[in-house]
């Protein structure tokens, strides 16, 4: 193999860790020729929310597949906490790169911190998952729904002069935005979306070449969190865009605990639990068996049940 060609979506993020996974190749292969492709796509996430609204599904870049089919691209990089549940026949995922920064922050520019109990604070969020979570953690505080790229809303924040805006962690650290004074929130109060932080991989699943070539640079611990978490939310039939939260790490090398939340839309029903299973069970079995103690619930039904 002469040359591959990684492709992307235009998300800056994607951009980002398309570009870092090329560096990471090139470290292992010097003499394979690495070429990267944006792809454009209308199958985007869709961002926009708001509360009566029906909550939408999540899309990915079609184009990104038929060009895998036709070996015009060779491997597709994907944020994974935008990526589908379901992964299309004759594609699997080929594993993670290293995974950072799951968590959230909380960006201010006065100085302020998310449990500063402070009259008129007024705080941005930008998906449906922290709109839950500041209403049951932090009820008092007004909300601000806001959507675009970095950029654009640290603008608005600004513009807005709003105390602050809770960001996924990755975006902030990744694109160029190390400046911006940021607050780690807690995991255990601001749970990630599945797949957060993490670089997935995709391509032919009889491209065992591609799969071999990749093998230098996936990491395993990242392969065995993501892969719970996905399994968590897909057992449970929902997605990313849902009142959902889940994350998975290793304990003491030995286990592997998981923690997931699910909400009602308005916050009201809300479902918290924890696993710990050894790392010798299947990471996928073990997020399908968190999301059956969800399943077998009755509150779980309600909270489903108030998405319709």
């Amino acid at each position: 193999m002469k040359s591959i060609t990684l492709a992307t979506s235009e998300n800056k993020l994607a951009i980002w860790q398309t570009n870092h996974i090329k560096e990471l190749l090139k470290s292992h292969y010097p003499q394979l020729d690495i070429y990267t492709k944006i792809i454009r796509s209308q199958y985007m996430t869709n961002n926009d929310f708001d509360l009566n609204d029906e909550i939408p599904e999540i899309y990915y870049n079609l184009e990104m597949e038929e060009q895998l089919f036709n070996n015009d691209i060779q491997i597709a990089i994907h944020n994974t906490k935008h990526l589908s549940n379901k992964i299309t026949s004759g594609l699997m995922i080929a594993g993670y790169s290293k995974r950072d920064y799951s968590e959230n922050v909380f960006v201010s520019f006065h100085g302020e911190k998310i449990d500063d109990d402070l009259d008129k604070f007024t705080v941005g969020i930008t998906n449906f998952k922290d709109l839950v979570l500041m209403k049951k953690y932090y009820p008092h505080i007004k909300i601000v729904i806001l959507t675009g790229d970095l950029k654009s809303l640290i603008f608005k924040v600004k513009n807005l002069k709003l105390n602050g805006i809770i960001l996924d962690k990755i975006n902030v650290n990744r694109l160029n935005a190390s400046k911006i004074p940021t607050e780690d929130l807690k995991i255990s109060k601001f749970m990630p979306s599945a797949g957060q932080g993490a670089t997935a991989m995709i391509t032919l699943n009889h491209r065992f070449d591609i799969i071999e070539l990749l093998q230098p640079i996936l990491d395993k611990e990242a392969y065995d969190t993501v892969t719970a978490e996905r399994a968590f939310i897909n057992k449970l039939n929902i997605n990313n865009n849902y009142p959902v939260g889940v994350f998975a790490k290793y304990q003491d090398n030995k286990k592997l605990s998981i923690t997931g939340f699910v909400a009602s839309a308005d916050g009201k029903l809300f479902i918290k639990e924890n696993l710990t299973k050894p790392l010798r069970s299947n990471s996928d079995a073990i997020g399908k068996k968190l999301a059956n103690v969800f399943l077998k619930n009755d509150k779980f039904n309600k909270i489903i049940d108030s998405y319709n």
